[in-house]
């Protein structure tokens, strides 16, 4: 079976060790790359919090079966790295060892000629290098396919020539247009940033989604608390929190979302502050209701919480992680009702509270430790099923793999990578048959364990490019 993962972030790593990319599939700036986790890499994620190896090089996709991604491109925030360790020789080793950027991309980002856009531009650029070029792992060929519609995904998947991965890209974090890098002393053109989103609109492979916040204020938007202990006590993420959409945020989300020969890019609404999805939704409603846009929340979870205009009206069951990232009941229900999608982020600090995570930590080895993890993301899948059943909704079709593998997260321990992408397949099968065999759902939900799978694995994600990526 093919599986999808709607967002990872492939070109992170290759790209930070150096800025071109190398058809020699031993070496770490390639996107190929094949670094699988040793046992002291477990030992560091497990005792440390954040994956020192790659996740989702094309190889270990290929291994996995994970034969469509959503590649996300993505320029590091300069507050990362301007901290409250200081700028000095211990402060870069930390964070070259936390990101394995490599000293020298730490350095770029650290030098006042560092630009948000450029960047951006730089590892689009990075990732067409190779596009369509064969490379040969273990006797066979291999390449990867970025992709400019639904049509090509599926052309991709017939090719016969070799194995192909096909990529749908995507951009994180509006800072990407050349704003908010120091948004208390210096305020970025309205024209500089528009003439970017112009520009990313124009690529030959434009981003299939935008999101539109990330870790940071960035001049468009108000974001949400994102960064969890103890790194929060080095990183201050405080400035422009929980605030709204900006005027200029307006005016980029129109530009986006302007569909002037079919050429809209869709925005994510995962890293917006509550006040910021808010506003968003309210723009939908105002000035798009005839055009059925759909919501993505491309990599996170529910917060078991029943409404962003209530936030702490309803207590969750303790299962979730509780933080305003994550995803309302009223977002959810309104997410499926616009044909939208969730993809189910793999890092176990966004999926589950500290409580469940207490008790997966119990069970460290074998087919317990699997069943544990792995029901951790069960644990969300369950909860929206069951709260879409209530509104009469399909329970099933709203969500898929947005794993975030990559993107420095703590993954689920025992699926590290997208290699153990059929292994979770087998786990997650174990966990709805398990329900199923009690659940209390209206007739037109009460689908089959392997339809349920396929749905979260591949077809739910299959469909919403089918009706969106043309």
């Amino acid at each position: 079976m093919c599986y999808v993962d709607i967002h990872c972030h492939s070109t992170l790593k290759p790209f930070g060790k150096c800025f071109n990319q190398n058809n020699d599939i031993s070496k770490k700036n390639s996107i190929w790359y094949y670094d699988p986790p040793t046992f002291d890499d477990k030992l560091v994620e497990y005792m440390l919090g954040f994956a020192r190896y790659s996740q989702s090089n094309f190889t270990a996709s290929a291994f996995g079966n994970v034969f469509i991604l959503g590649v996300s491109l993505y320029a590091p925030e300069v507050a990362f790295f301007n901290n409250k360790l200081g700028n000095g020789k211990i402060s870069s080793d930390l964070e070259n060892y936390i990101t394995l950027f490599g000293e020298q991309r730490i350095k770029e980002i650290d030098s006042g000629n560092y630009n948000y856009f450029n960047d951006i531009e730089s590892q689009n650029k990075f990732l067409t290098q190779l596009n369509n070029v064969k490379v040969k792992i273990k006797r066979k060929q291999y390449k990867y396919v970025i992709t400019k519609s639904y049509t090509d995904i599926i052309n991709a998947l017939n090719d016969k020539s070799c194995i192909t991965i096909v990529v749908v890209p995507n951009i994180e974090g509006g800072h990407a247009f050349g704003c908010g890098k120091d948004p208390i002393n210096y305020h970025t053109p309205e024209n500089i940033i528009i003439q970017n989103v112009k520009a990313i609109k124009n690529w030959n492979f434009k981003p299939f989604y935008i999101t539109l916040a990330h870790h940071f204020y960035n001049e468009l938007a108000g974001h949400s608390k994102s960064i969890p202990s103890p790194v929060n006590m080095v990183i201050d993420q405080s400035y422009g929190i929980g605030t709204g959409i900006t005027k200029i945020g307006r005016k980029v989300i129109h530009e986006l979302l302007d569909n002037t020969n079919g050429n809209r890019i869709l925005i994510d609404v995962k890293h917006l502050s509550i006040m910021a999805r808010k506003e968003y939704y309210e723009i939908l409603d105002k000035h798009y209701a005839d055009e059925n846009i759909p919501i993505i929340f491309s990599h996170g979870g529910v917060n078991g919480l029943e409404s962003y205009d209530e936030p702490n009206k309803k207590s969750s069951k303790s299962l979730f992680n509780e933080w305003y990232i994550n995803l309302f009941d009223d977002e959810v229900i309104r997410i499926a009702k616009s044909q939208g999608i969730i993809g189910l982020n793999f890092d176990q600090r966004i999926m589950s509270s500290k409580e469940e995570m207490k008790k997966a930590r119990g069970n460290l080895t074998g087919k317990k430790m699997l069943m544990s993890w792995s029901k951790l993301i069960w644990n969300n899948i369950q909860y929206i099923a069951e709260l879409l059943d209530k509104q009469g909704l399909n329970a099933w079709n709203s969500v898929c793999i947005g794993s975030d593998f990559d993107g420095i997260i703590n993954p689920i321990n025992g699926f590290w990578t997208e290699e153990e992408m059929p292994l979770f397949k087998e786990y997650l099968k174990k966990h709805v048959s398990n329900y199923l065999e009690t659940a209390k759902l209206s007739k037109k939900n009460k689908l089959g364990a392997d339809e349920i799978v396929s749905k979260v694995m591949k077809n739910n994600a299959m469909t919403f490019f089918k009706s969106n990526f043309i």
